[in-house]
């Protein structure tokens, strides 16, 4: 898969809350660079609401929805997602790359930080090799 940032890293817009739309903050956007995509978050501040607009011109390779207090509902982030207006625009969810995880893999200060890293690499592994 060929990105569009030249860098080549994908582009992953990671979600905090659904509602509002959060995207997510803190460290995770440092988490996203080490599993080697580039998130659309500032590293360091807490999660925040974005514009429709702004994820549209940022455009994502990916989706990760690691909904607060979703735990292991992932089927259900999901089709709360794909119910949303305007969103149905971004490649990304045209393409069916859309990834619930359990929020306790990115939103918790704890060792489990680390395990949440590598599932982000999994998945932006098989979107560069095309296997999702």
């Amino acid at each position: 898969m060929e990105n569009r940032n030249g860098n080549g890293k994908l582009r992953v817009y990671c979600e905090e809350y659904n509602k509002p739309p959060y995207v997510s903050g803190n460290w995770v956007p440092k988490m996203i660079e080490i599993a080697g995509g580039t998130g659309i978050a500032i590293e360091g501040l807490p999660s925040y609401t974005l514009p429709l607009e702004q994820v549209q011109d940022f455009n994502p390779d990916c989706i990760i929805l690691s909904w607060c207090n979703m735990g292991r509902k992932l089927d259900k982030s999901k089709e709360l997602f794909y119910k949303r207006k305007g969103w149905q625009e971004l490649e990304a969810v045209q393409k069916g790359r859309v990834f619930p995880i359990n929020d306790s893999l990115l939103n918790r200060p704890t060792p489990r930080l680390v395990h949440g890293a590598g599932r982000l690499a999994e998945i932006l592994d098989e979107v560069r090799l095309g296997l999702l």
